[in-house]
């Protein structure tokens, strides 16, 4: 699954906030290779988007719209959704365009809206679900003029939504977050990719085991004779493990499910915060190189030497909060619309603050002075 386009409002600090993953031409001799639909060249889209930001700038929030929108495609869960309103006094919106992995292509969009609450009244949930088939010739731009001028009505979200394609989704989050996940513990490639990940991650670690009789478990064995228990992705005996290797475990699971393009769309966030740099981008290299036709990665971090490796301008986005008369809001800048050219220093731009991204560190700074 591609996600082409989202538009949020009223949700978290989103207000009126837009999201595009196409971009305008091909890129010559670009490192991603088949970043279009297959068939259709122009139908172009960012494949990777790394995206960064400063704490609260919304990275994570961003990933649990995603990941609401997902569960109410094709699960009709609502709480999550609607438990992520801002203000429930005012209607709350929502829009995602997306291309399902199914063939012939289509690009659908999925409209939500929650009503406003008033007094002790539940909120109502309302779609409108629209598609169209893609041509050969057809760009992003040119498809999605023709869903703006397809009718359709908001009507109940289940019936709106009973015929919507199936659709992949995995999300990979810090341990203090627990989305739902597709699990790739019962991958048969799970333990030997785990055992990799864990090995470089902490020298002290000699192999995994699976556990027999024992559904998702699995044994690391120290070189020191400890062992550390896993089951289904949880760690019995925490204290044994560092936090950077403690993240590994969530690593390889993410890229387990990758390797199997077990879904279409998945969303790594903020995984390696405790993990060394030069594992971080040998991790995502990997991540790379195992997407495969028609997928898409979302990759968070706050690791500016991200900002070297030899990516399209176009992969790289910003988020940021700005403060108003009413409140906070987040703004997506992507890097593309300030580099026009796929050339010079990024990283010098951000160090520049040409993006207007760098967290303020005034109020730090006064704390000696006072």
């Amino acid at each position: 699954m591609i996600v082409m386009n989202i538009k949020l409002d009223n949700f978290f600090a989103f207000r009126d906030f837009v999201m595009n993953f196409s971009y305008p031409k091909k890129i010559v001799k670009s490192y991603i290779s088949t970043e279009h639909l297959p068939g259709l060249p122009r139908f172009r889209y960012k494949k990777l988007l790394i995206l960064m930001g400063s704490n609260a700038s919304g990275k994570t929030s961003l990933g649990q719209m995603f990941n609401h929108i997902f569960n109410l495609m094709m699960r009709k869960q609502t709480e999550r959704l609607v438990k992520s309103v801002c203000d429930m006094s005012r209607e709350a919106r929502a829009e995602l365009d997306f291309v399902p992995s199914t063939t012939p292509f289509m690009l659908c969009r999925i409209e939500v809206k929650i009503s406003p609450v008033k007094g002790a009244s539940e909120p109502e949930i309302t779609a409108r679900f629209r598609r169209t088939r893609l041509k050969a010739t057809d760009s992003y731009e040119s498809a999605s003029k023709r869903i703006d001028a397809e009718e359709g009505e908001y009507s109940d979200y289940i019936d709106e939504l009973r015929d919507i394609p199936v659709i992949g989704y995995f999300f990979s989050y810090p341990m203090d977050v627990h989305p739902d996940t597709v699990p790739s513990y019962g991958n048969g490639k799970y333990r030997e990719i785990l055992e990799k990940v864990l090995r470089v991650l902490d020298a002290g670690i000699e192999n995994v085991e699976a556990v027999a009789d024992v559904k998702d478990a699995y044994k690391i064995h120290m070189v020191n004779g400890q062992d550390v228990l896993i089951q289904e992705g949880h760690i019995v005996n925490t204290s044994l493990l560092s936090s950077g290797t403690k993240a590994g475990i969530g690593i390889a699971d993410i890229l387990t499910a990758m390797k199997g393009h077990m879904c279409g769309f998945y969303y790594c966030d903020e995984r390696f915060s405790y993990v060394q740099s030069e594992i971080e981008k040998a991790v995502l290299s990997l991540m790379l190189e195992l997407l495969g036709e028609s997928e898409q990665l979302i990759f968070t971090t706050h690791n500016t030497e991200m900002l070297t490796l030899p990516l399209p301008r176009h992969s790289y986005a910003f988020l940021k909060k700005t403060v108003t008369e009413t409140g906070s809001e987040l703004l997506c800048v992507n890097a593309s619309e300030y580099l026009k050219r796929n050339t010079g220093s990024l990283r010098r731009a951000v160090e520049n603050d040409i993006f207007s991204v760098l967290p303020d560190t005034h109020e730090i700074n006064r704390i000696a002075d006072e």
